[in-house]
């Protein structure tokens, strides 16, 4: 007998259990070198994300700042 069967699903949603799966731990993965680094070095890192955020952000407020918009 197959063992997904016996389990009651589907290859389909084995699949799709195991790409979330890798996803999950390779977040958390990430997520642990960058506290281990920042414990050891004491500097703090930033995620890609708040990076390009910081930049849009900034970004909005030094062109309204130039057409003498305040924020």
């Amino acid at each position: 007998m197959n063992i997904l069967q016996e389990l009651g699903i589907s290859a389909g949603t084995a699949i799709i259990f195991i790409i979330a799966l890798y996803f999950i731990i390779k977040c958390a993965v990430k997520n642990g070198i960058r506290e281990a680094f920042t414990e050891i070095t004491g500097i703090e890192t930033e995620t890609p994300s708040e990076s390009e955020l910081r930049k849009t952000l900034d970004n909005f407020i030094t062109k309204n700042n130039q057409k003498g918009n305040d924020i």
